[in-house]
């Protein structure tokens, strides 16, 4: 997978916080408290990173922190294929959080419960990612008697990224261009028809700057409209548009397959039919951000 868009990834998400799920738990303060997280970690990426730092940041102290990795065995007795075998996948977790206690998790059946792991290093708390959320009752089983009173926080997981999508060395990666003011569903419709032609949607969100040198007047700011574009489920990556010329240095940067508008832009965009697909998605009609500007100034009068 292309290295500029992990590293982009990496900062978006840096500055998004986490949501923590409902649980029958509530978590007042952890401050010095143990706790524990499992994972298989393949193609250690930022979403692993994420839960980890998260288990950190409710305790204070990494030395606080145990990792547990599915051990190969294990992995294979759940289906599961992983690119790296468990040598590799402690490693990295050493290298990265040196003084977490790092165990490999190894069972034999399924139901095999946490109980000793729980009792041996003293937990009060895991910490998993949202989508072990549906997996409650099952975790449940995996408590011994003794470790019955295991409490459990779920923190709604990374979704842009996943070993899954690094392993693609060759995603199809769909790139667009807006201003997205005022976000509504004939922007929405545009977004799920581009992000359905590949694997991943970037999406170059004109700055206030490069508007004002368009002679475009939004009505919500660059970081309002970036808020409202990164909560859609179609959208990968925001990146920021300056100008008119940096969409070729982009489509090189991220290795793009395709360029998506919508068909006001038609036949704008031939010259860059040299470098990746262009692509042109039919407007919804009826809808547009001026109408809906032109609809708020009239209710102001």
């Amino acid at each position: 997978m292309n290295k500029n868009l992990i590293i982009e990834l990496e900062k978006q998400e840096s500055n998004l916080k986490q949501r923590i799920l409902p649980s029958q738990h509530n978590y007042l303060d952890f401050k010095g408290k143990r706790i524990i997280t499992f994972g298989t970690f393949d193609k250690f990426h930022y979403g692993h990173k994420n839960i980890i730092n998260k288990a950190i940041e409710l305790t204070g102290l990494e030395e606080n922190v145990i990792i547990g990795v599915s051990s190969d065995r294990w992995n294979s007795r759940k289906g599961k294929i992983c690119s790296e075998n468990e040598d590799v996948r402690l490693n990295n977790l050493k290298k990265f959080y040196p003084k977490a206690t790092i165990i490999l998790e190894d069972h034999n059946e399924p139901e095999e419960s946490w109980g000793e792991i729980w009792d041996e290093y003293k937990v009060d708390l895991i910490v998993q990612g949202g989508d072990h959320f549906k997996n409650l009752e099952y975790i449940n089983k995996r408590i011994s008697p003794k470790g019955s009173k295991m409490k459990i926080m779920f923190f709604e997981r990374t979704s842009r990224i996943s070993s899954t999508l690094i392993k693609n060395k060759n995603p199809e990666i769909v790139l667009t261009y807006g201003t997205f003011d005022l976000l509504h569903h004939g922007h929405i419709n545009i977004l799920k028809k581009a992000a359905k032609m590949g694997d991943l949607l970037i999406v170059g969100l004109s700055t206030d700057e490069f508007n004002n040198l368009k002679g475009k007047k939004s009505y919500d700011d660059y970081e309002t409209r970036f808020n409202n574009l990164i909560k859609n489920e179609f959208v990968t990556l925001i990146i920021p548009e300056h100008s008119w010329e940096q969409k070729i240095d982009d489509i090189k940067k991220y290795s793009v397959k395709k360029f998506v508008m919508g068909t006001d832009w038609k036949d704008k965009f031939c010259y860059l039919k040299e470098f990746v697909e262009v692509h042109y998605i039919e407007r919804t009609k009826n809808i547009s951000s001026t109408i809906l500007k032109k609809k708020i100034s009239e209710n102001d009068k």
